[in-house]
């Protein structure tokens, strides 16, 4: 409880790597802080690349890949933080008649959860990515 209370963090389920832009611009207009997580994947940097490119350097340091955070994480989805069993089980805690994984189901379900402020535990190796990630959101935030 104190970790959350710690982050203090609003989330907005993107639109895949290339598909932020106009939130990206509106965020930028109204001079809102923000950090912008994405893949570690090949679209993930390119979409890095291109909002630099598009919207502005100031960008930089908003925009966080997985592998800008960790090395480990080049080629890695946000959803490969969390183990097989709990992709199924968070997924099942929304579509409980799935029987095998569904990156739309799983998505789908992590905003309900998030939309609903719904907990739900994870492993300890699960928890400590995760708060690798919004310590370096938070410092990114913190810098703006």
């Amino acid at each position: 409880a104190a970790d959350r209370k710690k982050f203090d963090l609003c989330f907005y389920p993107g639109n895949g790597a290339g598909g932020n832009g106009m939130v990206l611009r509106l965020y930028t207009a109204w001079g809102k802080k923000f950090a912008v997580l994405m893949d570690g994947d090949d679209a993930g940097i390119e979409a890095k690349a291109k909002y630099i490119d598009e919207i502005g350097i100031s960008l930089q340091e908003k925009c966080l890949p997985l592998c800008d955070i960790s090395s480990r994480w080049k080629d890695k989805s946000i959803e490969d933080l969390f183990s097989a069993a709990e992709r199924m089980k968070i997924t099942k805690s929304i579509f409980p008649k799935i029987t095998t994984y569904s990156k739309a189901y799983f998505n789908e379900a992590i905003q309900n959860l998030i939309a609903t402020k719904t907990p739900l535990a994870v492993s300890e190796q699960t928890l400590d990515r995760f708060k690798k990630i919004f310590e370096k959101v938070r410092h990114s935030l913190d810098q703006q």
